[in-house]
């Protein structure tokens, strides 16, 4: 049964990132990416005994992390599908895609009922902008305000952005982005999954790499 409903939610998750791929091109890749990312600094921390976080779920935020972006489906295509830079006011709307999807989802809890993976899909979709220096969004939390899986999911966010081919930007090369994950450290990101970061950074580049 359990086997069945983890397929279950496969389907469906793959169904709403072609959604997404439909959208825009490429928000459908950026988060299996992402999740892939996530699965490395994942794998670092289990092993670390002082991060208290089993195999399965590792497993579990890193298939709710395929959820991130969702809210974006219900962003205009004049905004999402622009290939310049955004004015002030777009980008306003653009942000608003963390507290949309968070609200969908929760819904899905209130008549679904409470389970890991939506708990962490919710947390991840509606924080993964929030900075460690608290001038993120959209609420402006600080620190360890932020839920440990959103803070993961920014700074694998934050690298796919920097290593990813753009309608507006080029990719950056692993030195480049390397260097700006670590400067994030304390200020966009949390100082010690930093360090998980770049004892993962080789696989992280390989991968980028690769796609």
């Amino acid at each position: 049964m359990e086997q069945q409903i983890n397929k279950s939610h496969s389907a469906i998750i793959f169904s709403m990132l072609d959604m997404l791929e439909l959208r825009d091109g490429y928000t459908g890749e950026h988060v299996r990416h992402v999740e892939d990312y996530i699965s490395f600094m994942l794998d670092v921390m289990v092993k670390n005994d002082d991060w208290g976080l089993t195999a399965k779920k590792a497993c579990i935020i890193s298939q709710a992390a395929l959820l991130h972006d969702i809210g974006k489906i219900a962003i205009a295509d004049n905004i999402l599908r622009k290939p310049g830079k955004l004015t002030a006011d777009e980008y306003e709307i653009i942000k608003t895609h963390t507290v949309l999807g968070a609200d969908s989802l929760e819904k899905s809890m209130m008549i679904f009922g409470d389970n890991e993976f939506l708990k962490f899909a919710c947390e991840i979709t509606r924080f993964h902008h929030e900075r460690w220096d608290g001038k993120g969004y959209p609420y402006g939390l600080k620190g360890e305000e932020i839920p440990l899986c959103a803070r993961i999911t920014a700074i694998a966010d934050v690298y796919d952005a920097l290593r990813s081919l753009r309608p507006y930007k080029l990719p950056l090369d692993r030195e480049t982005a390397r260097n700006i994950i670590h400067k994030g450290r304390g200020v966009h990101f949390d100082p010690l999954l930093v360090e998980v970061f770049l004892l993962a950074e080789e696989e992280f580049d390989n991968y980028a790499s690769s796609n």
